[in-house]
């Protein structure tokens, strides 16, 4: 197996996902990971990312334990190969934050992004991208807590950031906007009354 081929089939099932061929990218998906397992497994950094297909292959089909013990299983092995400064692990945690939010664990959910968030913030995730997304979940869970001091602050760092990287019409930075018109016209019941 050439070392392009795990990203290429990575790639096509990345595509198919975001296609909504979720079970041409479970095949594809389970055939990398089957190859990646003859050549070592864990001990290949593909393997990491294999799974993490399958992962989202699995959170679509709406099996969000079997998809939350990949992307920790991921996680692991970004750590193990990369290390916890690397962001390659900063974005395990993040995928790893999406899931408790779809299983509507919050709490883990929000610790997850404010480690990535201080990861970037100490110069150690140079990915800006991972960033701007970490920023966008951040404000919603500001406002959703009532905080909307913090989540107009959050999103409004995001959609500068969305707006540079993605351009002004891209829907990442449309959806952040709406966001964060949103919460410029909401009240901050935590806001000291004057």
């Amino acid at each position: 197996m050439s070392q392009e081929y795990p990203q290429v089939i990575r790639r096509l099932a990345s595509d198919c996902l975001s296609s909504g061929l979720v079970e041409e990218a479970a095949i594809l998906a389970s055939k990398l990971i089957e190859n990646l397992e003859r050549i070592g497994g864990d001990n290949n950094p593909d393997y990491a990312f294999a799974i993490t297909v399958l992962a989202y292959v699995y959170q679509k089909r709406g099996q969000l334990a079997d998809a939350e013990s990949l992307y920790v299983k991921s996680l692991r092995l970004r750590a193990w190969h990369f290390g916890k400064r690397h962001r390659h692990f900063a974005w395990g945690l993040f995928n790893l934050a999406v899931i408790y939010m779809t299983q509507r664990r919050m709490l883990p959910a929000r610790r997850s992004l404010e480690r990535v968030l201080r990861t970037h913030e100490r110069g150690r995730c140079a990915d800006e991208l991972l960033h701007a997304r970490t920023l966008r979940e951040l404000a919603v869970f500001s406002e959703a807590s009532g905080d909307i001091n913090h989540a107009r602050e959050f999103a409004a760092k995001a959609l500068g950031l969305f707006a540079r990287l993605r351009g002004a019409d891209h829907p990442d930075t449309r959806r952040v906007r709406d966001q964060h018109n949103r919460l410029e016209e909401r009240h901050d019941p935590t806001a000291a009354i004057e």
